[in-house]
């Protein structure tokens, strides 16, 4: 259950997490090995992929967010209301500063997955989620290429 369009349910933080896991399967990465997947749930409750593909010369490859975002462009979205970025590192990598620009003017929230979830949101995402899987809630404060702090320790 939705409370408010800037939060999300215990179900769409699962769905957004399972669907970037199988995305970041998809990744294009035969350089760097770094496997990178999203997904976007869109403010009318679809949720669209997206993997890293990489080019041999780097850094002409194109990040995981970026990819999603543009298929849920092509298919017609405008609204975002979360993005999961899933990864093999612990802890998460961070988004670069090209996601974070598509980040802030969207103030999409951010869910970094695998082996944690980590949340960047401008509001508080329910703490009994992240509780489950032992993860950080984190909220991206200020402009792209701000420092990111904890919200909660």
């Amino acid at each position: 259950m939705v409370h408010a369009a800037d939060h999300l349910s215990a179900q769409e933080l699962e769905t957004l997490s399972t669907k970037a896991i199988a995305a970041k399967d998809t990744a294009y990465c035969p350089y760097s090995k770094f496997r990178v997947g999203a997904c976007i749930l869109t403010e009318s409750g679809e949720f669209v992929q997206g993997a890293n593909v990489e080019n041999a010369s780097y850094p002409v490859g194109t990040c995981a967010e970026r990819v999603a975002f543009g298929n849920a462009i092509v298919a017609g979205h405008r609204n975002f209301k979360a993005i999961a970025v899933a990864s093999d590192i612990k802890p998460p990598a961070s988004p670069c500063g090209m996601c974070r620009q598509l980040y802030v003017p969207s103030l999409v929230s951010l869910c970094l997955s695998i082996p944690w979830p980590w949340f960047f949101h401008p509001c508080a995402v329910p703490a009994n989620s992240l509780r489950e899987k032992e993860g950080k809630q984190i909220n991206m404060i200020g402009y792209p290429g701000s420092s990111i702090i904890p919200s909660s320790q």
